[in-house]
């Protein structure tokens, strides 16, 4: 025992001694009545069941002062420790302080003039490598023309793509920053970040400052980013992510700093309808992408897979997917191992779910881009919008926010719903205040959201009463 002293706290063994012996008395006073014969044990069951009752009380006391002991001498040890530390705390703190002071002190010796030598040239800003522009593009050249003028001005003029998930606003932001007057007027200057991977403010500053990098002359220092002596543009492709779960109000000072540095112009992608606040955007500002004319749909659809422009089925097929160019393009796709008669007979079954490249991502899936639109915070903000546009999904193309108030459905607050579906563009109005869902979106919402019974109710009594009241039939003008 006496080996094992070393590994007990102060002032514990004589406590741990003491438990020992307790023990040793319990075990032999055990065995020397396990010794007598059973005749003469029969005899004394009441002295054995009391002496029993003494040892077991003995062992009780013996152990509650044990472990008072040693929860004592546990606490002491932490008391100890922690008075330990705070002593160390302080003079590594004190150490810090002085460390801290000798750098400033070192660099205050070593900070340039403020008026720069002759000699000393601004590092030319490192170039990181863009996407390539898209080598399929259809139907987009109105917007296009909008874009250059607004980017290759000689003011910077700050334009952002609206738009539904999968209408081609990343396409479009790429046709823009590598087309020849682009090339031309901004050379090298010409950066390009995908925001989807920065849902943290501090990383997608990282990220803006690392496109930039570190130059020897002037730096902006709330963010590092450099003046350009040159003009430069800047693409945030999918803004929606940060938009999304950035603090709001920081990211809109961060894109104010960015927008109001000297020779710097912004062009932002962003899935939705609305445009952050912070920015003085050029006017007019770019209206949401909408579908794909027929003819870019048939363009692009052909280009893809190969089909002949002059199947008798294409037409239809496109016409099914509402011109979408996610969905045109992973149809086409299908197409390079299906005929287009085909599709149109698994389109019946399947709808949506076959538009896949085989995994689950955004730009694989019309479903999963859809998905991602369904989780957004501008949505999910708006408990009843989904229930809107199941409502919408159910019912025909030309109804109005006007009907859907006939239809008298009391828990609904019908503006605010259609106002958050618009702000994401899962809804779309069209003339005379028409709110049309298209065609993938509503497929979606009826296989994977169907309105229950209960919704159905007043569905059915606005259509009963509609039938027999013609002057309410404003649904067929």
């Amino acid at each position: 025992m006496h080996n094992d002293n070393t590994c007990l706290a102060p002032g514990m063994t004589e406590h741990f001694e003491s438990m020992i012996f307790t023990l040793k008395n319990i075990i032999e006073s055990l065995r020397s009545r396990s010794r007598k014969g059973r005749f003469r044990r029969s005899l004394n069951i009441a002295e054995d069941q009391r002496s029993i009752a003494e040892l077991r009380d003995d062992f009780d006391r013996c152990f509650s002062v044990f472990k008072s002991k040693l929860i004592f001498s546990h606490l002491k040890q932490c008391q100890d420790l922690t008075t330990r530390a705070e002593c160390e705390e302080k003079v590594l703190l004190s150490e810090l302080d002085r460390s801290r002071m000798e750098m400033k002190q070192a660099a205050s010796k070593m900070k340039p003039s403020a008026k720069p030598r002759a000699n000393c040239k601004p590092r030319t800003l490192p170039v990181k490598p863009l996407p390539p522009s898209p080598k399929v593009f259809f139907g987009r050249s109105h917007f296009v023309d909008q874009l250059l003028a607004k980017v290759c001005d000689c003011v910077p003029r700050h334009a952002a793509i609206l738009g539904m998930g999968g209408i081609g606003k990343t396409s479009l932001a790429l046709h823009v920053l590598h087309h020849p007057e682009t090339v031309k007027f901004y050379g090298r200057n010409r950066f390009f970040l995908s925001c989807e991977p920065h849902q943290d403010l501090d990383m997608l500053s990282s990220a803006i400052t690392a496109i930039f990098g570190t130059p020897c002359g002037d730096v902006i220092e709330e963010m590092n980013i450099p003046r350009l002596d040159s003009r430069g543009l800047l693409v945030l492709d999918n803004f929606e992510t940060p938009w999304e779960h950035c603090d709001r109000q920081r990211l809109e000072d961060l894109l104010s700093a960015l927008s109001g540095r000297p020779n710097l112009t912004l062009l932002i992608t962003m899935r939705g309808s609305e445009r952050p606040n912070s920015v003085a955007w050029s006017r007019p500002c770019l209206q949401p992408l909408p579908p794909l004319s027929p003819e870019a749909a048939r363009q692009t659809f052909v280009s893809v897979s190969d089909t002949a422009i002059d199947d008798k089925d294409l037409d239809t097929l496109l016409a099914l997917v509402d011109y979408i160019p996610l969905a045109v393009t992973l149809m086409a796709n299908l197409a390079e191992y299906n005929s287009c008669a085909d599709l149109l007979q698994r389109w019946e079954g399947e709808k949506t779910s076959m538009l896949t490249k085989g995994y689950d991502g955004r730009l694989a899936s019309v479903d999963a881009s859809i998905k991602v639109t369904l989780s957004s915070k501008r949505l999910t903000s708006s408990p009843q919008a989904l229930e809107v546009l199941q409502i919408l999904s159910f019912l025909p193309e030309c109804v109005t926010s006007a009907h859907l108030r006939d239809m008298n459905i009391e828990y609904l607050h019908v503006p605010t719903a259609v106002s958050a579906l618009l702000k994401v563009t899962l809804l779309h109005c069209e003339g005379s205040g028409r709110l049309r869902v298209l065609s993938p979106i509503r497929q979606y919402i009826l296989r994977n959201h169907p309105l229950e019974v209960k919704q159905l109710i007043p569905l059915q009594q606005y259509f009963i009463k509609f039938t027999k009241q013609p002057e309410l039939r404003r649904l067929t003008n």
